[in-house]
């Protein structure tokens, strides 16, 4: 059968079994390990296709979406939905930025492409005190980290990230381009400067799909 590339659609289970010398049970059991795997996928009415590679997303070093996209070859951009000035109303945010009474924060939304395929929909609020005039920034293509830097003087140095799974709301499947209720991977991050001051506040959500976040532990 050769190497198949993303995308292109797996033989039967009949042509597998036939071709390998295989029953059809052993033929379909092998397919279903591959869809609970993600290499394959099944399109209702169409048959299984290859699924296109998951995209590595480190949790060695604090490092934005379009730097770590753009050291593995993969051309990033955005689109933004939103981006307000506002009274933060979510304990979780006054929380995590220690945030006082009537501070404001600009909340961020959009979604992050890699070679022109949604992969995350971003969601980070930032300190009005941090970035005053964040607004009035590129926020479409620039990483929010490297303008923290160049323009505000301020330096993120690490982070404390939590991630779990969860499904896909209608909204973020939407801009996803996937099923509402499909695998996602939530993301939620507080980052920090060189004072430990928290300068930022996210949750992200990832299609579950094509993300695959990686580790290297030492004893």
């Amino acid at each position: 059968m050769g190497e198949l590339s993303p995308g292109s659609r797996v033989p039967s289970e009949r042509a597998i079994a036939d071709e390998f010398g295989l029953s059809r049970m052993t033929a379909r059991q092998a397919v279903e390990l591959l869809v609970r795997r993600g290499v394959v996928y099944r399109r209702p009415g169409s048959g299984t296709f290859v699924a296109p590679s998951r995209i590595e997303h480190t949790l060695q070093r604090l490092a934005g979406f379009s730097q770590q996209m753009r050291e593995q070859g993969i051309d990033p951009s955005g689109r933004v939905l939103a981006a307000t000035l506002q009274v933060p109303a979510d304990h979780a945010v006054i929380e995590a930025l220690q945030l006082g009474a009537g501070d404001r924060t600009w909340l961020v939304r959009r979604v992050r492409f890699g070679d022109g395929e949604p992969l995350v929909v971003e969601a980070f609020e930032v300190p009005e005190s941090v970035c005053p005039d964040l607004g009035r920034h590129d926020l479409v293509h620039g990483s929010l980290y490297e303008l923290m830097r160049s323009a505000y003087g301020v330096d993120p140095v690490s982070a404390h990230e939590t991630i779990e799974p969860t499904a896909c709301e209608p909204d973020d499947a939407r801009l996803l381009t996937t099923r509402a209720g499909s695998p996602a991977i939530l993301v939620t991050r507080t980052t920090y400067d060189a004072a430990d001051r928290p300068v930022e506040f996210a949750r992200d959500v990832f299609r579950g799909d094509r993300a695959r976040f990686v580790i290297d532990l030492r004893s």
